[in-house]
């Protein structure tokens, strides 16, 4: 009996054929990345520290790891000035319920330099420290 004989007219696996079991969210995690990379998915944000107390591993072999994976896009390390390095899930929301990506602030960041410079070029010329000419 193939699959499709266990198929019913609607497209459906029929609900009374004991072969065809429906598979619970059980994920076959082998890999020391894949162990990391499903903690950073479950929790959304975790502190290095917590991964490396997970895994039974020391901080510097699952920052290594983390450092992998973030270099494969695939989370995202943060070292604070105070306190453990911490890991996001890519595209975890902040505290704040909102995330911006690398260009946007480099953008924003490009913009107010600009603002800045601008005002103070301007208040200058005013004071007449510099002359239009």
């Amino acid at each position: 009996m193939g699959l499709l004989d266990k198929v019913n007219k609607n497209g459906k696996i029929k609900k009374t054929d004991k072969t065809v079991k429906k598979k619970e969210d059980s994920l076959d995690v082998t890999t020391i990345p894949d162990k990391i990379y499903h903690l950073i998915e479950k929790e959304g944000k975790i502190k290095l520290h917590d991964i490396a107390e997970n895994l039974s591993m020391s901080k510097r072999d699952a920052e290594e790891w983390v450092k992998m994976l973030d270099k494969q896009g695939m989370a995202e390390l943060h070292y604070p000035t105070i306190g453990s390095p911490i890991v996001k899930k890519i595209g975890h929301k902040n505290e704040k319920g909102f995330s911006l990506s690398k260009t946007t602030k480099l953008i924003i960041f490009t913009i107010v330099v600009v603002i800045v410079v601008s005002l103070m070029m301007y208040v200058l010329v005013q004071r007449g420290i510099i002359t239009n000419g």
